[in-house]
């Protein structure tokens, strides 16, 4: 099958192919635009009489968010903060980076569309009665504006089907400050395990998981490793984050610890496809891949129409992060990942429906796993041939899980 990269597709729609090359370090003052429309944008959702205005605005912000795509480079904004990093081990911010100015244009692209303002709510309801909407007006519109803009999961809010889940959490920040750190080591210290036994990931310049020169059976098990690996890297990569978000928004904002629910549910327990996306891996997305992918193609082409919106947009964006590292595309590889994903929920419906049975139990489990990793480990050799693992994600001195295995295997610290 061919390879389709980012400059071919972009040359379909006739747009420049951007040159990575070409990128000069993000500034502040280069978003600034893009980030004034966006919040323009977040408020007139909240306003009636107001759809009009919003389609307008989407051209300028598609505009804005591709362009502060492909000319500014994450990466290099950070080094001139800290010039102490290697500009080459740090490509990885503009991996999440480029995906970020996508999920705007995509949210624009969603505000734009919803026929009636969105309400925010005040409290969790009493049981048995309707949440009550806040009021609105010219400062709360203003401030709301500003909460929907970091709201990925409309918790709170009437674009929601769930604002508010059933069970709130019980955790404290001391016991989401204790997870956080607890995370980071694990992320960390997987992350050294995989650089110091395979010592070609940790290269700037990359290499492939799929080591030519190991015996077959050697070969696919080491491969396999790295890819599980890769999986809780990136698992724990997002919680870290989101832990990290969720202290700093109960403890300098007052929010509470209901406005923070788990953003996953232990993915390794799956036990289906549908299981896996659509409860268990983090949730951070779904909105986007819902409204751009899900809903119209779903209108066009019924439930199978919307799975495959909703993995399509998954994997352009994970494709188009990529490209983001400078260092090519390769949309089988990532982007696949996520169709051939989208396959599988549809092969668990099909089966469902030939054999009344649904996909579950340890065979359901043992159906996913194989399904994920299996696939996962084309993307992840795409990520580790072009750098992505032998990224620096923490500065060498601040590296937890690292200095934890050294002490535990000398005795001392590094």
């Amino acid at each position: 099958m061919p390879n389709i990269t980012l400059p071919d597709a972009l040359a379909l729609l006739r747009l420049p192919a951007p040159d990575p090359a070409q990128r000069v370090p993000l500034t502040p003052r280069a978003l600034a635009p893009l980030f004034a429309l966006y919040y323009l944008q977040a408020v007139l959702v909240l306003l009636p009489h107001t759809r009009v205005l919003r389609v307008a605005l989407l051209p300028p912000i598609f505009y804005l968010a591709y362009t502060a795509a492909v000319t500014q480079d994450f990466a290099r904004g950070v080094i001139a903060v800290f010039p102490v990093l290697d500009p080459e081990r740090v490509v990885c911010w503009n991996y999440a980076y480029v995906i970020a100015t996508m999920v705007i244009a995509l949210r624009a692209f969603e505000w734009a569309c919803v026929p009636r303002p969105y309400r925010r709510y005040e409290a969790v309801p009493e049981q048995g009665k309707a949440p009550r909407e806040r009021p609105l007006t010219a400062l709360s519109a203003l401030a709301d504006a500003g909460e929907l803009l970091c709201n990925q999961r409309g918790l709170g809010w009437s674009w929601s089907r769930q604002p508010f889940p059933p069970t709130a959490p019980t955790t404290t920040p001391f016991r989401q400050f204790r997870s956080l750190v607890f995370k980071l080591t694990i992320f960390d210290a997987i992350h050294y395990l995989l650089q110091h036994f395979v010592p070609a990931l940790d290269r700037a310049s990359g290499t492939s998981i799929f080591d030519p020169a190991l015996p077959p059976v050697q070969r696919y098990a080491q491969s396999t490793l790295i890819t599980l690996g890769a999986g809780l890297i990136v698992y724990t990569t997002v919680d870290v984050l989101y832990l990290a978000g969720a202290l700093a928004g109960q403890l300098l904002l007052g929010q509470p610890a209901a406005a923070w629910p788990p953003l996953s549910a232990r993915p390794w327990c799956a036990t289906s496809l549908a299981d896996f996306w659509g409860r268990r891996w983090h949730q951070f997305f779904r909105r986007v891949f819902v409204a751009a992918g899900a809903r119209p193609l779903g209108a066009l082409l019924g439930p199978a129409g919307a799975v495959a919106g909703a993995f399509g947009v998954s994997a352009v964006l994970h494709d188009a992060g990529m490209w983001g590292l400078g260092r090519g595309t390769e949309f089988w590889a990532v982007g696949g990942f996520f169709l051939v994903s989208g396959a599988g929920v549809l092969l668990e419906r099909a089966w469902a429906g030939v054999s009344r049975r649904e996909v579950r139990g340890v065979a359901g489990w043992a159906w996913t796993m194989a399904w994920t990793v299996g696939w996962g480990g084309l993307m992840v050799d795409a990520w580790a041939r072009r750098g992505l693992v032998g990224s620096d994600f923490l500065p060498e001195a601040w590296r937890p899980g690292k200095m934890l295995l050294v002490a535990l295997a000398t005795g001392r610290m590094p």
